[in-house]
């Protein structure tokens, strides 16, 4: 373009006469000779500023002129323009023979901003291009000096990294390509320094203060994370009072209810309502009451379960491989292969998957995953990892776990209460438990103290004491160590009724607990004699000379020791045989029904389950046969129903004889006081006991 506008000089000047300076200049310079021609110019500025400074201009921003200087020659063109601007008619005129106009005059501008826009890019500043910006608007290279200007703002805003520091940059780079990432380096930074000390009110006077900052949401989950770690009902509680605008108020909400309904009883949901008038979500309340109170029941359809009410409705739709019933709210079903947890409502309550897991008792229940056991909560929380390869059961606040590195108690908050440092344990009883070393058997209390050595080959607990032993003999220490009993007996047996049996040779004695004989007595020992002459209820069944007789716990003879066998005492008729068949006396030893059964079990309710050679029958004190020998075994249920199986099948009667469920069932199981879950041919049904009907039967559905 440049050597264009030259040749267009030449023409000019060889179709023109103009004898002035400026056109003697204008020659020089076409000619090369800068010299001649910035001598021209310079001489001419005053008198002919436009043209002598356009000459001056295209003397300086020549690369080849000595003279060359592009700030010099954008002095020029910008004192060329300037004069251009306000010269008559007659000059522009006469300037435009020489080929200079606006049009050249803005070409010199844009070709010399081209230098200036280079020598910007060089410096790279917010200086640098504001200066461009400024000096050259009307450059080819504006949009992106613009562009490197906004840029350059942006890194120096990032530099500084000030909350100021961004809002001026967003305030006057508005159209920034960087505009976007400014705006979330503010936002950040706004959320950094209002909750540098990390503490809740720090960041309750952010969402205040910056309501619209997006980084609101972290701190509101801050602040509910910080208010709630210990996942207590007073830390939720607090959340809900002082942050009453947070976004999780609603789910905190649902974890004070979820703490204070943990077993999902009536008491606690109208207890709920009473203590929380605020709660929000009242149709919850609602529905959860009425489900509360409402029973229902595992009920199975086409190989899927789900629960019926007492009416045969669905109240949650068959769609698990197996169904156990309700504990504390919730149940354990089979879905995915594995066993999960369901509330009332059919939803799962936890995203757990387990290979097994027991009811809840008391907001805990034992899982199983991968053959190994832990322990989660009511929430769902693991509060005892999932990596044992035994667990016991809680009892008296703790439980025992056991892998390779040996046994320790957690209690029920999962804290480690005892180290792992024993090869087995045992439950809780009275305060104290059994554990094991490479050394023997011990006892330490509840807080881990030993009590009792761990150097014998056996104990047995009881309440302030222990039956230990100990190089093959039996003793009884206490738990402050002292010897209750000396290590004298063969086998001491475990305590009823303050007596326990204290064996030597194949003789033994009674003992009390506190180690001292309890009648001089003494009878025949054999490996039976633990489990047959213990006490129950105040009496014992013991043998002399191979009779069977009861004594009490004085030792007296209640019944002599003339039977061939003895059934459990009672206080109206107690069962005794003689010569192989069984009859009944009364507590003065009167036979009252005479020897005629080949068994006889002991009367409940007034009534006694008697045999023949070949079944069952029911009779009362009057031996009156109320129910026939017609079954293969008869079970007294409670006061007023009899289980009776025959052939493997099974049916419920009263005591007057009357059917209740026909002998056609191939089990009946209580699933309650009021229900009971039938099977027969593969499929279930399940039976109202006091309203004497089936709630639902499968095959008729």
């Amino acid at each position: 373009m440049r050597r264009n506008i030259i040749v267009f000089f030449l023409l000019m000047y060889s179709v023109t006469a103009l004898g002035s300076k400026l056109d003697k200049g204008f020659e020089a310079l076409n000619m090369f000779n800068y010299f001649e021609a910035k001598k021209i110019f310079e001489k001419s500025l005053k008198k002919k500023t436009a043209g002598a400074s356009y000459g001056l201009c295209k003397v300086y921003d020549a690369e080849k002129s000595p003279f060359f200087n592009v700030d010099t020659a954008f002095k020029f063109i910008l004192i060329c323009d300037s004069a251009f601007s306000v010269a008559s008619d007659k000059e522009r005129s006469k300037l435009e023979l020489l080929g200079i106009d606006s049009a050249s005059i803005l070409y010199e501008k844009k070709f010399l901003a081209t230098f200036f826009f280079a020598k910007a890019t060089d410096i790279n500043t917010l200086v640098a291009y504001e200066s461009f910006i400024q000096n050259h608007p009307n450059a080819a290279e504006l949009p992106e000096a613009i562009k490197l200007r906004n840029h350059a703002a942006y890194l120096l805003a990032l530099n500084s990294n000030s909350i100021d520091g961004w809002i001026n940059f967003l305030d006057n780079y508005p159209n920034s390509n960087d505009f976007l990432s400014a705006k979330k380096e503010l936002q950040i930074l706004e959320y950094n320094v209002m909750t540098q000390k990390g503490d809740a009110e720090s960041f309750r006077l952010f969402v205040a203060k910056y309501p619209n900052n997006p980084y609101v949401n972290d701190a509101q989950e801050m602040l509910y994370q910080m208010y709630t770690q210990d996942k207590k009902l007073e830390s939720y509680e607090k959340f809900i009072s002082e942050n009453p605008s947070n976004k999780n108020v609603e789910k905190a909400w649902i974890q004070v209810y979820k703490i204070r309904i943990n077993k999902f009883s009536p008491p606690q949901i109208y207890e709920f309502m009473i203590d929380y008038p605020d709660f929000p979500k009242k149709k919850l309340l609602r529905d959860d009451l009425t489900l509360s109170i409402t029973p229902i029941y595992p009920a199975q359809k086409e190989n899927l379960w789900g629960f019926v009410d007492t009416t045969g409705n669905w109240m949650i739709k068959p769609q698990f491989s197996w169904a156990s019933q309700f504990h504390e709210g919730k149940a354990i079903v089979g879905f995915m292969g594995k066993s999960v947890f369901i509330d009332k409502h059919g939803a799962l309550i936890f995203k757990h998957l387990f290979d097994d897991a027991e009811n809840f008792n008391e907001l805990l229940a034992i899982v199983e995953v991968e053959d190994l056991y832990g322990v989660i909560n009511f929430l769902g929380d693991t509060i005892i990892p999932i990596v044992y390869e035994e667990l016991g059961d809680f009892s008296e606040g703790l439980i025992y776990a056991g892998n390779e590195d040996g046994y320790g108690y957690y209690n029920t908050n999962g804290d480690l209460i005892i180290p792992f440092q024993y090869s087995n344990a045992f439950d809780f009883i009275g305060g104290y438990a059994i554990v094991k070393s490479d050394s023997g058997y011990g006892v330490i209390n509840d807080s881990g103290r030993v009590v009792i050595p761990l150097r014998y080959e056996a104990v047995l607990p009881d309440s302030n004491f222990c039956i230990v032993k100990n190089n093959g003999d039996f003793g009884i220490l206490t738990y402050t160590g002292d010897t209750l009993v000396s290590f004298v007996y063969d086998v001491i047996g475990g305590f009823s009724n303050n007596r326990a049996i204290a064996a030597k040779g194949n003789r033994f004695q009674y003992i009390n607990k506190t180690g001292e004989i309890a009648f001089t007595e003494e009878f025949g020992f054999n490996d039976l004699s633990l489990n047959y002459s213990a006490f129950s209820g105040g009496y014992a069944k013991v043998i002399v000379k191979e009779k069977v007789g009861i004594i009490n716990r004085e030792g007296t003879r209640v019944y002599p020791a003339i039977f061939t066998d003895i059934g459990e005492y009672g206080s109206e008729l107690t069962a005794i045989n003689k010569g192989g068949l069984w009859g009944y006396s009364n507590a003065d030893v009167k036979l009252i029904i005479p020897y005629q059964y080949k068994f006889a079990k002991a009367f409940n309710y007034g009534f006694a389950v008697v045999e023949n050679d070949t079944s069952q029958a029911l009779i009362n004190g009057d031996n009156e046969i109320i129910i026939p020998f017609d079954y293969d075994r008869i079970t007294q249920l409670d006061s007023t129903l009899l289980l009776v199986e025959k052939n493997n099948l099974f049916g419920i009667l009263t005591y007057a004889n009357d059917t209740v469920l026909e002998v056609k069932y191939e089990s009946i199981e209580w699933l309650s006081k009021e229900v009971l879950m039938i099977r027969t041919s593969g499929s279930m049904a399940l039976y109202d006991i006091a309203g004497k009907k089936f709630i639902y039967k499968e095959d008729d559905n």
